[in-house]
């Protein structure tokens, strides 16, 4: 079960980074769309999450805190 977990988080965060990646990208001004109404910060644990699972939800909560508020 905890495999298919981090499988499930890691999918939501290569879309997450794909999708803030493009959006990043354009100097137009901020548009809230889908993305920033559906998805929300990923919590995460120190002690049962690798640093590099860590490191990629802290990236992709501050692409969200940035594009969408």
């Amino acid at each position: 079960m905890r495999g298919n977990k981090r499988s499930a988080i890691r999918l939501i965060l290569l879309g997450t980074l794909i999708t803030g990646t493009i959006g990043a990208a354009s100097c137009a001004p901020r548009v809230v769309d889908s993305y920033c109404l559906n998805y929300q910060p990923v919590s995460y644990s120190d002690s049962q999450d690798t640093p590099d699972t860590v490191r990629q939800i802290k990236g992709n909560n501050a692409v969200w805190k940035s594009l969408c508020q």
